[in-house]
């Protein structure tokens, strides 16, 4: 948000998403308009982010290739260990 030309760069990558609250709340990433535009966004974030957050920015990429979010990862681990270990893990990241 701080580098002007990224930023416009995201906001014609997101054109399309303008007014799709109902299809994200939905269906997530699984909604082509929304995860071609997460696509994008990550991409221009890889070209330009700083050397220190380039493998945070590749791991998010990843998991909107494969069509999932950060959130799911959390669902995935709610599931696995309980709501109440998987936010105290959460709160100690």
């Amino acid at each position: 948000m701080d580098d002007g030309v990224a930023a416009d760069m995201a906001m014609e990558a997101t054109e399309r998403t303008a007014g799709r609250w109902e299809q994200a709340a939905r269906h997530g990433l699984r909604d082509d308009v929304l995860a071609d535009s997460a696509r994008r966004c990550l991409a221009i974030a890889a070209g330009r982010v700083p050397a220190e957050f380039g493998s945070a920015v590749a791991d998010l990429a990843d998991l909107v290739e494969s069509r999932r979010s950060p959130a799911d990862l959390l669902s995935e681990r709610i599931t696995e260990v309980g709501p109440l270990a998987a936010f105290e893990e959460l709160a100690h990241a």
